[in-house]
């Protein structure tokens, strides 16, 4: 159960660095062709 829970975690954490990531960059675009 520790595990899934543990897993489960990750998951959602790495889902939201790529979610930021992408968006920073899309920001970053936005400033430079603003």
């Amino acid at each position: 159960m520790t595990k899934y829970i543990g897993n489960f975690f990750k998951n959602k954490v790495k889902f939201v660095d790529n979610f930021f990531e992408k968006h920073f960059i899309d920001m970053s675009f936005r400033m430079l062709f603003h």
